[in-house]
């Protein structure tokens, strides 16, 4: 995934959400957005733009099973 992709994702999320500029998103809203944000994250290290030690930085969000 480019960084171009990456931020056209970001902006989907944005335009349907309204996510940059709205001061308060309500529970069921804030939820889909958090996934969104996610899965655009996990689809980058899956694609190899981003690794898996920058998704490790997120802290309680991403973790590695053993």
């Amino acid at each position: 995934m480019t960084l171009n992709k990456f931020a056209k994702g970001l902006a989907q999320i944005h335009n349907e959400h309204g996510l940059l500029y709205c001061d308060m998103l309500d529970q069921d809203t804030l939820f889909r957005v958090q996934e969104e944000i996610i899965d655009l994250l996990v689809e980058a290290e899956r694609e190899g733009s981003i690794s898996q030690a920058t998704l490790l930085q997120f802290n309680h969000i991403f973790t590695l099973n053993k």
